[in-house]
């Protein structure tokens, strides 16, 4: 079985949030594309990545990461001065006009396969117009590859779908890495808005001093619906979430993307392991979606 039901994938925009740095991202993104080229009814992918991905070695870090490699056909959002270390075929179709500190983003379709260094637009509305081009242009599905705690990659303007990643580097404590995974799959599949009484809406991020100012309400809270965008807006701690919720009010959202899967990364860049049986195990435990290591099966 694979990471997603790639029936469902046609035509959808699926991007890969990491809730850490060296969460497993690429790993997954990689994943992703051998199952699309393996199965074969998806003959155009296309994919960009906000931030930088690919290089052979982390730029901050200075630890090792996966390349990420592409076949025929694909369809390519990157930054020109990485062009010169992707060794696939390129035809330039068009220029985005985004440009990031690797310059200007172009959108290229791979005429052979091969290795490719991904850094695309950062901006919300930028991805959403990038988007649109890359449907235009013919491809089947978009997979993008998000930033270490950009959790904007949430948005239901972005994507259509998610998957989170989560691994070891996030705490030595695999309870406590559990616990935060569980908390933000759970933010990401909170109720969509259904029309009621005493709601109060957040519109814009809503952060922790958003919700200590709504504690100021005590008991008044019961009963009460906090209402916010979507989840790339939800910034706050699972501590002042957890003490809304004992005061008895509910958090739901206007639009969400379908959490897809749960990846889970037994290995930290900083030394550390799990056990990567139990640590999936321990994850799976409390959230209903599929809960994947695509490392170690």
């Amino acid at each position: 079985m694979g990471i997603l039901d790639l029936s469902w994938l046609r035509g959808r925009v699926v991007s890969v949030i990491g809730l850490v740095k060296n969460a497993g991202k690429t790993t997954v993104l990689n994943a992703l594309l051998n199952e699309i080229y393996s199965d074969g009814s998806i003959a155009a992918p296309a994919v960009t990545s906000v931030g930088r991905d690919g290089e052979s070695t982390d730029v901050v870090t200075g630890t090792f990461k996966p390349g990420i490699f592409i076949h025929t056909g694909s369809l390519v959002a990157t930054a020109s001065e990485l062009l010169k270390y992707s060794d696939f075929t390129k035809e330039i179709l068009i220029s985005t006009n985004v440009n990031t500190p690797l310059g200007e983003v172009f959108v290229l379709r791979a005429r052979s396969g091969g290795a490719v260094q991904l850094g695309g637009p950062s901006m919300t509305e930028q991805l959403k117009v990038l988007n649109q081009q890359f449907f235009a242009l013919g491809a089947d599905c978009i997979l993008i590859d998000g930033a270490a705690g950009r959790r904007s990659l949430g948005a239901a303007t972005v994507a259509d779908g998610a998957i989170l990643c989560s691994g070891a580097s996030l705490d030595r404590s695999m309870e406590k890495v559990a616990e935060e995974t569980e908390f933000i799959a759970g933010l990401m599949q909170l109720p969509l808005y259904n029309e009621k009484e005493d709601t109060v809406f957040c519109p814009g991020a809503v952060t922790d001093a958003t919700l200590i100012e709504l504690l100021k309400e005590g008991k008044k809270l019961a009963g009460k619906t906090i209402v916010a965008d979507d989840p790339s807006k939800l910034l706050f701690s699972m501590t002042n979430y957890e003490k809304l919720k004992r005061l008895g009010a509910q958090m739901e959202l206007l639009a969400r993307p379908k959490l897809l899967a749960v990846a889970v990364n037994p290995v930290s860049a900083h030394g550390w392991r799990f056990d990567p049986i139990k640590f999936r195990a321990r994850v799976t435990e409390s959230i209903e979606v599929p809960v994947v290591d695509v490392v170690g099966g």
